[in-house]
């Protein structure tokens, strides 16, 4: 037991130290670069090495226990600063994941749903046009129906139903599953969980870190645009952190989606059996309907 708890202090410490305390150290030093040479001096480099050395003959006339205050409170102020980006990350996560239930996210919905509208009536008549002409034995190469089909499947896989991309990833594994299933994957979700194996379960755990990885990147960049307000060069690192962030969450977001539908398509047939439901091969929509009515637990009569 007392193995077990070490190794936990020592995870969480790293995870302290790589998550919180370094990221917030680099922001401090950024702050203070944009406290000492702000918009004015904001190329004068020298300002902060003359006030460097000021701040050292200062520190020098100090005793021990101001400067392990002094350090105390720089950790203590960078872990702050760590957690807020965490809380703007966790933020921005949401707002791109979550329905929005107001005026411009209708408008923005709305102007998704005619592209990929568009994109997909362009598929189909891509697959209707070469289909009548190897009926009547002509070329069809010039007839690029699979990509057509990746250009609809990058605005989503399904109708979106969001007005951002990352709500309609996540939505479109929920629906893909019931249109192929007739399973409701939200109340399947858990007891899934329960049934699929230790390596399955680590495989998810990691690509959902990787998607918190992502947000808490955007809220660092979230929290550079404050240091810009001082020193507009910090504009360039939150514009920078940001683009990657943005980039890393749709990767990470596309790779949990595909893993949630791969663990349905590979263990729902477990998920079945284990809840008493006979499932010869395959999971089938049949099974799927007979899941969801089990786990969502209608009323008597109902």
């Amino acid at each position: 037991m007392s193995e077990m708890w070490a190794a936990f202090g020592r995870k969480l410490a790293e995870r302290w130290v790589g998550v919180l305390l370094l990221p917030g150290l680099l922001y401090a030093g950024a702050a203070y670069v944009a406290h000492v040479l702000g918009h004015t001096h904001w190329w004068e480099v020298g300002r902060i090495a003359r006030r460097l050395d000021a701040l050292r003959v200062d520190v020098r006339g100090q005793g021990v226990g101001s400067l392990l205050l002094l350090m105390a409170a720089v950790l203590l102020a960078s872990a702050a600063v760590g957690l807020a980006a965490q809380g703007l990350g966790r933020v921005a996560a949401r707002i791109g994941i979550e329905p929005w239930g107001v005026w411009p996210a209708a408008r923005l919905t709305a102007c998704r749903r005619r592209r990929w509208n568009r994109a997909h009536s362009a598929y189909l008549a891509a697959l209707r046009e070469k289909a009548r002409r190897s009926a009547g034995g002509l070329d069809t190469g010039d007839l690029d129906s699979t990509g057509l089909l990746r250009a609809r499947d990058r605005i989503c896989l399904v109708e979106p139903c969001s007005p951002t991309w990352s709500g309609d990833r996540m939505a479109a594994a929920d629906t893909r599953v019931l249109r192929t299933y007739d399973l409701d994957l939200e109340s399947a979700w858990p007891r899934l969980w329960l049934v699929v194996p230790e390596p399955v379960r680590a495989e998810l755990l990691d690509a959902r870190e990787k998607v918190d990885t992502a947000s808490r990147l955007a809220g660092w960049g979230a929290m550079y645009l404050l240091v810009a307000a001082l020193w507009w060069p910090a504009l360039v690192i939150a514009a920078c952190t940001l683009a990657v962030a943005r980039r890393r969450e749709r990767t990470a977001l596309d790779a949990c989606a595909t893993l949630v539908e791969a663990t349905v398509d590979v263990h729902g047939r477990d998920l079945a059996l284990s809840l008493g439901i006979p499932c010869e091969g395959a999971l089938t929509r049949e099974v799927g309907a007979a899941v969801t009515r089990t786990l969502q637990k209608p009323l008597q009569g109902s």
